[in-house]
């Protein structure tokens, strides 16, 4: 090996077109993750898998509000990369899931 040999340069690309340019905003982010997770068949796949959130019967709504709990409880909230990326998701399923829950919610 010499020392004295010229370094090789690698080829970079620019970078305006090695950004990812997301044409519909973040919703379009979350859906392509949710369809992900969806086929991964994880506890939020059944959570994800209702396309009527006011429709079904409290027992289902239960199971969606079990799963959901289950997984917020069981995530490692020591790692924060790991709370990063989920908690926007867990923000927007529990939206969905308030609007499940909003018809068996009993007051008194």
């Amino acid at each position: 090996i010499s020392f004295a040999a010229p370094l090789r340069r690698l080829p970079v690309a620019p970078v305006a077109t090695s950004l990812r340019q997301f044409a519909a905003g973040p919703q379009d982010v979350l859906d392509k993750y949710a369809a992900l997770n969806a086929k991964k068949g994880g506890a939020a796949a059944a959570s994800i898998s209702s396309s009527s959130y006011a429709s079904g019967t409290s027992e289902e709504a239960l199971v969606r509000l079990t799963a959901f709990q289950d997984e917020v409880v069981s995530t490692n909230w020591a790692d924060y990369l790991a709370l990063v990326y989920s908690v926007p998701f867990w923000e927007a399923e529990f939206e969905k899931l308030q609007e499940v829950a909003l018809p068996f919610a009993t007051h008194g």
